[in-house]
Order: C-alpha cells, then structure tokens, then sequence
C-alpha cells in the first residue's frame, strides 16, 4: 500500500470518528433533555404550578325517559368562571380583552369583577384576662379571591381561552420583546467590540449586553406571572346543568334539582361540601341514588398547564347514573297540558288538576297541575306551583260520591233500578 493510500484512510478513520463523536454527544445531549423534563424541571414548578393533581372525573345524571324513550330530563357539564383579582393585578384590563377574544364576553362588562376589591370584616375576638372576658371588635382587610365571572361555559370553549391565553403577551411583555430586539440591533459585532474595548472604552462595549440581561430577567419574571394568570387568574368549576326539553310538562312528576350540602362519605359529620344538581323533588329526588352515578378519578403530572400523559398514576373513569323509564306517555302529556291550561283560561279556578291511568294497570300515562313551574327557571317559581296537587291535596268528593252510595244500595237490596 502505497503512502498516499494510508494518509487517505487515516483521513476516511478520523472523519468516522469525528461524525461519530458528534452523534454520540447528540444523543447523549437528548438523553439529558429527557432527562430534565421529565424529572427535574416538573420538580421546580413556577407559581400556581402543582406537579401532581388530583383530577376528578364527574359523573353524568341520568336521564328520565318516558314510556317510549323520549328523553324528558337530561345533564350536560358545563363550568362556572371564577377569577382571582389579586393574581390578575393590574392586567385586568387585558385579561378582559382574552375573555372577549376567546369566550365571547364583553370586555367592559367582566373588567369590574377582574378588580381587586378590598373591604373590611368586623371580627370579634374574645379573650380572658385575670378571670374575666373581654370582647374586642377588630376591623381587617378582607379582598374576595374567587369572584364568579362566567356561568354555563362549555369544556370546548374554556379549552380554547387557555390555549390562546397561553401564548399571549402581556402589555408590557411587547414593551420589553420591542426593546429587545432594538438593543440587539444596536450591539456592536465582534471587531467593533475589540476596538472599542482596545481603545479603553470597555464600558461602552458591555451597556448594550447589560441591558439585554435586564430585559431578559424583566421578560422571564412577566412569563412566570403570565402563567400564574393563566393557571390561577380564571378558574372553571365543573357544574352539572339539568335541561327539561318539556319545559314545565309533567313538572311535578319529573320533579327538578337543586343546590345541597353533601356529606363526605367516610368523613365527620361537619365535613360536608355543597354540590349543585341534587334531586329535591318528585323522581329527582327519589330516585336520587341511581340517577347520580359515580364520579371518576385521574392522578397526574402537569407542567406549563399541559399533562403528562405518561406519567399518569390512578385512572379510574367515571360511572354514569342510570336512566330512569317511566309511564308516562309524552304526546298524551302534552295533549293534557294544553287542556288543563284551557281550563284554566276559562274558568280562571285557583287550582286544577287531571290525571290520566291506564285502567287495566294503573299506569299514570299522564299527569298535570295549575299553577305550576318551569325547573329551567326554578328561581322564578311561585309558591303555589310548587306542591304536587294531584296527589297530596285532599279534595271532598260531593256530588261524585253518591254513585258509590247507590251501588252499595242496589248490592245490598234496599233499591232496584224500577225503584225510584
């Protein structure tokens, strides 16, 4: 082999080892990038954000039906906005403007409840002193932390706010992003910075990077306070919202739901929390503990407001509340609405009632009162409408009872039908 030759393959070896060297650095660099975002970063979680959660999955109601499957009663989750004015701050403003961008709000009309503000509560303090008790009356600050912005938000809607917020900047961070990118324009590059620093002009050449670093430390503060915002500025509380396509049809059947303290199972008796869609009335309510089913739970990791997925520990899904099938027959309820409403258009009564059974079974295939309530606008419900008059209002029977009284005479004997 000739010397040319060899200097040729050791020329060939070295760039091997050099492309080698290069790849392996790389892989080694993306191992330790695994590395900390698995790992380490998740543990040096930034304000409002919490590694591990707790994540439970509610369960839907369960709807009610009636004898041909028609839905009469049905649940859909939706979330109740709330919004911490102290985490807001003075980015009220622009969070108002996010809010009518992503959940088309006016943004004059949700700024109010974006601002802190702060009261004052009288505590009473009560404290002994040489074996008699003195009562105190302090007065302290008090600022409300969870002020309710937004009602009946739907999931898709709230998803869309967080992952545009997300990526949104602050007033000031455009201040500071334009100010950067002017500074750098301005550094001088590297033989400018030689001669400055060569000419005893070293303070010259350092102002624009000392700059840069002060609005890089600025920029990193408002990125962390950006994502307090987005993590704890506005908050979406799962509610379950009843819908009765119906409106107030078969109301005192159906019955309706309700806001309720719960008592947590296995907990003291004090230890209750206040959970919304509670049955209080008719089939709601007695058949409560089929129709509530039973909520799910999911134990993960989250970083920057997203998941991983990987590391997810517990993952139990939720348990939907049965259906609950019933008698009546909607078409026929519907025929009995309009006539009870005629009824009472007519003869303008205080109360009216009329039931439909089926004979041979019993079944209640329809069934209406006057005055009565819609459960879509439970707040406006009068008193009156509320009791179930068909069946638990007590009512002489008159004239109607004297065919009992006849029949009981014709079966003893004492009349016959030729008798008068």
């Amino acid at each position: 082999m000739s010397a040319g030759a060899g200097v040729v393959e050791d020329g060939i070896r070295g760039r091997i080892r050099l492309v080698a060297i290069v790849l392996g650095l790389v892989l080694l660099g993306l191992a330790f990038r695994l590395v900390h975002v698995q790992s380490v970063r998740p543990m040096a979680a930034g304000p409002g954000e919490g590694t591990e959660r707790r994540i439970v999955r509610p369960a839907v109601r369960g709807k009610l039906l009636d004898s041909r499957g028609l839905v009469l009663a049905q649940s859909r989750w939706l979330h109740d906005v709330y919004a911490d004015p102290v985490v807001v701050g003075t980015n009220a403003a622009w969070l108002a403007v996010q809010m009518g961008r992503y959940l088309g709000v006016e943004p004059s009309e949700v700024m109010p409840r974006l601002v802190a503000k702060p009261s004052q509560r009288h505590v009473m303090t009560v404290v002994g002193s040489g074996g008699a008790w003195v009562t105190n009356m302090e007065v302290r600050a008090y600022t409300n932390r969870s002020v309710l912005v937004l009602t009946n938000v739907d999931g898709a809607t709230l998803d869309r706010y967080r992952d545009g917020i997300r990526e949104a900047m602050l007033p000031r961070m455009e201040e500071v992003d334009r100010e950067m990118r002017a500074v750098r324009q301005s550094l001088p590059g590297a033989m400018e910075r030689l001669r400055l620093v060569a000419t005893g002009r070293v303070g010259e050449a350092r102002r624009g990077a000392d700059r840069l670093r002060v609005l890089g430390r600025e920029m990193d503060a408002l990125k962390r306070q950006r994502a307090e915002i987005v993590a704890n500025g506005l908050v979406g509380m799962p509610v379950e919202h009843r819908t009765y396509p119906m409106g107030h049809a078969a109301v005192h059947v159906l019955g309706h739901v309700t806001n309720g303290l719960v008592t947590n199972a296995g907990a003291a008796r004090h230890q209750r929390y206040l959970r919304r869609g509670l049955g209080a009335a008719g089939i709601e309510a007695r058949y409560e503990s089929a129709l509530l089913g039973v909520p799910g739970l999911v134990e993960t990791r989250y970083w920057m407001g997203r998941e991983f997925v990987s590391m997810r520990g517990r993952d139990l899904a939720p348990r939907d509340g049965l259906n609950v099938r019933l008698t009546l027959d909607a078409h026929l309820q519907s025929i009995v609405e309009q006539a009870v409403d005629e009824g009472m258009a007519a003869v303008s009564p205080e109360k009216l009632v009329c039931i439909v059974v089926r004979p041979r079974t019993g079944e209640i295939l329809a069934l209406a009162n006057r005055p009565c309530y819609d459960p879509n606008r439970l707040f406006e419900a009068r008193e009156d409408g509320l009791p179930n008059w068909a069946l638990g209002m007590g009512t002489d029977p008159g004239s109607t009872f004297k065919m009992v009284t006849y029949a009981a005479a014709l079966d003893l004997g004492l009349a016959t039908l030729d008798r008068r």
